[in-house]
């Protein structure tokens, strides 16, 4: 059986929105925890996700127009 090379796949816009619902939902918990730089970091890896949502999603449909 071959190797398979999964290291060159982009993860998917799902996988995405997954992370970065499940990072701002513990951000928030870590708030109430006073546990603020915690979850400030958190915020910021989401915030990175989002982004990177954006970007591959206008890719998509700037190559349609």
């Amino acid at each position: 059986m071959g190797s398979s090379s999964l290291k060159d796949k982009k993860p998917s816009s799902d996988a995405l929105a997954i992370c970065s619902s499940k990072l701002k939902h513990y951000s928030i918990l870590l708030k109430q925890n006073q546990r603020s730089v915690l979850a400030d970091e958190f915020i910021t890896y989401s915030h990175k996700l989002d982004a990177m949502i954006f970007s591959n999603s206008k890719s998509k449909w700037m190559e349609l127009m």
